[in-house]
This record gives structure tokens, C-alpha cells and sequence, in this order.
């Protein structure tokens, strides 16, 4: 074997290693971005995952809102909660920071679903965005945020989001 035949061969043969190596750390990578979650402190403690009847939509199809539904899990401070639903405004990719009180984009909520399925009930524990930031690239991103809820008596519950999550192209 030429010189150069030997080159080409070991380059061929590494082509083949890396493409593989490429493939199975795409597929780890893959199976664990598809678990959206986010974990709460401050009045609510706990994480919150993607259930098994969990939907996710972001990018184009879901025309500047990015919502994460059926997300569970133990939250201490909140009892009766069947799922959460977290919802982002924002149509843009970027790196944005939330205010408090804004009616323009980006704006974040952390909505409960009930057990007893108790609609006026459970929007009075909907948590808003005040503070914090949302990266948002296509159809995946993170939040790194406050929210709070208002009650007749002023801001409420406060608690502490963070987290990530990857949609569905």
C-alpha cells in the first residue's frame, strides 16, 4: 500500500469512528432534551418534569408562545395540583430580561391545573414573570426567572424558575 493510499485510509477509518461517536452523542443528547424541566424554589419547592401526556409548542407553529403543558411533580407549598403549564411570550430568538408588570413581550407564567379541576380556584395561584431572563432559540431555550401571583392584597407567592426545554421541530 502507497503512502498516500495509507493516508487516505486511516482518514476514512477516523471519518467512520467520528461519525459514529457523533451519532451516539446526538442520540444522548436527544433522549435528554426531550425531558423538559424546571425546578422551583422559594414559596414552592420542588421540580417539575414533563407527565406522560405532555405537549410542547414553540417555534412557528406556536406563533410567539411557547407553551410546556402537563409538566409534575412534588411542589411543597402547593397541594391539589394535577400539572403545571409553564408559558412563554416571545417570538424572537434571543436572550431577554422580564420586568415586572410589562404588557409587551417577553412575559412568563406558571399556571397549576387542579385536581378538582377548580378553574377559579387555580387561577388564583397563576404565577406571573417579574424578573429574570428567557433565552429562546427555535424551538428549545431556558428561563432563569421570578414569578409571583397577585392577589386583592398585592404580589403573593413568590417563587424561583429555572430551567429548560425542547420542543418538537
Amino acid at each position: 500500500m502507497t503512502k498516500q493510499a495509507h493516508t487516505v485510509s486511516r482518514a476514512w477509518a477516523l471519518s467512520l469512528c467520528l461519525a459514529g461517536s457523533a451519532t451516539l452523542i446526538t442520540s444522548v443528547a436527544g433522549a435528554s432534551a426531550a425531558a423538559n424541566s424546571f425546578k422551583l424554589s422559594g414559596a414552592g419547592k420542588g421540580t417539575i418534569s414533563e407527565g406522560p401526556v405532555g405537549s410542547c409548542l414553540a417555534g412557528k407553529e406556536g406563533g410567539g408562545i411557547i407553551e410546556i403543558d402537563d409538566l409534575v411533580g412534588s411542589v411543597k407549598g402547593y397541594s391539589g395540583v394535577a400539572s403545571w403549564t409553564v408559558v412563554i411570550n416571545e417570538n424572537k430568538n434571543g436572550s431577554f430580561k422580564l420586568k415586572p408588570d410589562s404588557t409587551k413581550d417577553p412575559q412568563l407564567a406558571l399556571n397549576d391545573t387542579l385536581k378538582n379541576h377548580n378553574l377559579a380556584q387555580g387561577d388564583k395561584a397563576d404565577l406571573e414573570g417579574t424578573s429574570g431572563t428567557v433565552v429562546v432559540h427555535g424551538s428549545a431555550g431556558s428561563v432563569n426567572s421570578t414569578v409571583r401571583n397577585l392577589s386583592s392584597s398585592g404580589y403573593g407567592k413568590t417563587i424561583k424558575i429555572s430551567g429548560s426545554w425542547t420542543c418538537p421541530a
